[in-house]
């Protein structure tokens, strides 16, 4: 059976970056990712290295 993977828009938000481009969302009860508010990809990282999947920018912080 395919792991079905998480819709990170249907997770409960905990906060958004600087811009607002990126949201960091609850995955589970200790758990949370920061999603790309372009494409929806989690695993993104605001503070370094942006958007993988769609190449969004970084905050600069």
């Amino acid at each position: 059976m395919a792991k079905q993977e998480i819709d990170l828009f249907d997770q409960e938000w905990l906060e958004d970056s600087k811009t607002g481009k990126f949201s960091r969302v609850a995955i589970g009860a200790e758990d949370s990712t920061w999603r790309c508010n372009n494409c929806g990809a989690g695993d993104a990282d605001p503070h370094e290295h942006g958007c993988q999947s769609c190449g969004e920018e970084p905050d600069w912080y």
